[in-house]
């Protein structure tokens, strides 16, 4: 009899063990959800703060770099017409 209460007590304590260290993992987990969520939540908020900045500022200054590199281009290819135009012109 003396043995069978031993192992109720061993198996209760093994219990115990086992249900705080669920208890403890859930806890553990429950934080980790809850600091990914906040860090998800505060890099959506950058990403968006960072599109506004570059809908704002970088749009503008790439529409007029696509400009100027296009209006270049078209210089040149005038350039290249007017010299083609030109040893037609002589051969």
């Amino acid at each position: 009899m003396q043995a069978h209460a031993r192992a109720v007590e061993n198996t209760r304590a093994v219990s115990k063990i086992t249900v705080n260290f669920f208890e403890t993992l859930h806890m553990h987990a429950s934080n980790l959800i809850q600091i990914v969520e906040e860090s998800q939540c505060t890099n959506d908020q950058k990403l968006d703060e960072l599109q506004k900045k570059f809908e704002v500022t970088e749009v503008p200054s790439f529409v007029e770099f696509a400009q100027i590199t296009i209006g270049k281009f078209l210089i040149l290819l005038l350039c290249i017409l007017t010299f083609t135009h030109l040893i037609i012109y002589w051969v």
